[in-house]
């Protein structure tokens, strides 16, 4: 399996270095690393043609001007020599393993008949110090004709990093959109699975690296990015595609529902609800919502309480429950329950910011204050700079 590495950077001085040595001390190494500098104006360069002297795998492609990740992506694959492109960012760590698992992978898959052209693997975050700060990001396999669906309802890639996609594949979709700000490889891969064959492969061989720097730790842009990756498509689209995975119905029903809500389209999402027959903490969990983007703070509060006798993990609807709470004038109940959830979920922004405000001293915070969670947490949160995350 020959590939070509691309790695995309800009101003990244700091770890380029500790992310490209990991590259080059594949097992199954690269036939060549592009890095494309995406109009640097730190030490990057300098450090870089020192990097390319010593080691003749690597390939420096400098812009002249930042133009942003997706179009220095795409530059490097559209050069690569190998018909395998991995993907990488520039702060983050490969496994010495990784290319060998995935090569090992494709040989096995030939044989069933049946190639990928999309391979990604479980991850762990780490800090600036090389330090694992959070759990695992693990998906599960499934079928090829399940993929969209499962990516419709939340991308479980949660970055480019050890990513492995046929270079072909990614050029006959036109690559990853310049024009999409965020969310722009959650895009790329909806085309790609609603195409082509996207396998997972369960060992963590990926450290993603979490700073303040990072595109993705603008929780509302990106946020708003999803929307409009999820606005090109029908729900009609959607609902044929979430139907497609081998799960209940009910749940496909509430999975719809949420989606329909992310795009506001709040009486379609309710009546998707009124069609799931199972009871569940998720059906609870998305009543509440409906209630709550009514500015119904009562209603929606019972729901979230319903929700959380049912699931007593369910944070979401604990945070949302106490966001009620803290509208209603009820801080003392919310900070109760508030200071149990941020010592469960110490990454939990949301709670920890309502926290904060329920522990305030004065007068009461106006509404917008008041964090809500608008889906259900990952089991494994991605960490982010509290600066970055309004």
């Amino acid at each position: 399996m020959d590939y070509s590495a691309v790695v995309p950077v800009y101003n990244g001085e700091k770890y380029i270095v500790r992310t490209l040595l990991s590259l080059l001390g594949q097992r199954h190494p690269p036939m060549e690393i592009i890095v494309v500098d995406d109009g640097s104006t730190d030490g990057t360069a300098g450090i870089l043609r020192d990097m390319a002297k010593a080691c003749g795998r690597l390939r420096i492609h400098s812009l002249d001007e930042n133009g942003g990740v997706s179009r220095a992506r795409n530059a490097g694959i559209e050069q690569a020599a190998a018909p395998w492109c991995l993907l990488f960012d520039a702060d983050d760590l490969a496994d010495p393993d990784l290319a060998a698992v995935y090569a090992k992978e494709w040989t096995a898959t030939r044989r069933e008949g049946r190639e990928p052209d999309m391979m990604f693997c479980a991850t762990i975050q780490i800090d600036g110090e090389d330090r694992v700060i959070g759990g695992e990001h693990r998906f599960r396999p499934v079928a090829p004709d399940e993929m969209l669906g499962y990516l419709f309802v939340r991308n479980p890639i949660v970055s480019c990093s050890g990513v492995m996609v046929r270079r072909d594949a990614v050029l006959s979709l036109g690559g990853f959109d310049p024009a999409l700000r965020y969310s722009e490889d959650w895009d790329l891969w909806l085309r790609m699975a609603h195409s082509h064959d996207i396998r997972y492969v369960d060992r963590v061989l990926c450290r993603i690296r979490r700073h303040g720097g990072n595109a993705s730790s603008s929780i509302g842009r990106m946020l708003s990015g999803e929307r409009q990756v999820l606005s090109r498509y029908d729900l009609s689209f959607i609902k044929a595609a979430l139907f497609r995975r081998r799960v209940p119905a009910s749940r496909n029903w509430i999975d719809l529902a949420a989606i329909a809500f992310r795009l506001d389209r709040w009486e379609e999402g309710l009546h998707y609800l009124e069609r799931a027959d199972e009871p569940s903490s998720s059906l609870d969990f998305y009543k509440g919502l409906y209630h709550l983007q009514a500015g119904r703070h009562g209603e929606a509060a019972e729901w979230f309480f319903r929700a959380m006798r049912k699931d007593e993990g369910h944070a979401a609807a604990a945070n949302n429950y106490a966001g009620c709470m803290l509208m209603l004038g009820r801080k003392e109940e919310a900070a109760a329950l508030l200071k149990e959830l941020t010592r469960a979920w110490p990454a939990y922004m949301d709670a920890a910011r309502n926290l904060r405000l329920a522990l305030s001293e004065g007068g009461d915070e106006s509404p917008p204050s008041v964090r809500f969670t608008w889906r259900e947490l990952r089991s494994v949160l991605t960490v982010y700079d509290e600066k970055e995350t309004d």
